[in-house]
């Protein structure tokens, strides 16, 4: 199993959590803070043992044995992932998990030897991840965590400016009532 960190924009503690033990007792590698009390997690552990013997064999035989074993050495992960209960919507997840591949030429490696892998991992409401695409998932989830925080604070503002309608009504009303009386 290849383990890597990716380079990260997002606050720690803030937009993320590192290896926090759920309540099932998994734990997830990075776990992301979405609103709502929601949160995605993200496996970064993938094989790669086959992928380099492919690449490094010589024979077409070995080249084609440690392919196949490669190929399914990924789907196995990730069937493995949505048994960890990194996928748990009553527990408060997304109804997806990432899986982090470290790098670009083993994510294009496995696309390009099993082109049915990014449909299975997404029937096993897995998403696939490269360095390249891991940001760009993660720009999406900013995104809409900003989007909701936008459409929280524009729903806060539109209560405060409805409460200080009916003040300023009830104001004005009194003022009004108030003149006639000086009248």
């Amino acid at each position: 199993m290849y383990q890597c960190t990716p380079v990260r924009r997002s606050r720690e503690g803030g937009n993320y959590v590192r290896q926090t033990v759920q309540n099932t007792g998994n734990r997830p590698d990075f776990t992301f803070l979405l609103p709502n009390s929601l949160v995605l997690n993200m496996d970064v552990k993938f094989p790669v043992d086959n992928y380099l013997k492919a690449i490094n064999a010589e024979a077409t035989n070995d080249v084609k044995q440690h392919t196949d074993s490669f190929v399914r050495d990924v789907r196995t992960r990730v069937k493995e992932i949505t048994t960890r209960d990194y996928i748990d919507e009553e527990h408060g997840t997304v109804s997806c998990v990432l899986l982090f591949v470290p790098i670009e030429s083993v994510f294009a490696f496995a696309q390009e030897n099993d082109p049915n892998l990014i449909d299975y991992a997404l029937q096993q409401r897995v998403v696939l991840c490269s360095p390249s695409t891991l940001f760009a998932v993660l720009a999406v989830i900013r995104q809409a965590v900003d989007t909701f925080t936008v459409e929280q604070r524009s729903k806060e503002m539109l209560a405060i400016f409805g409460a200080f309608r009916k003040q300023w009504k009830a104001f004005v009303d009194e003022f009004d009532k108030l003149g006639k009386h000086l009248d």
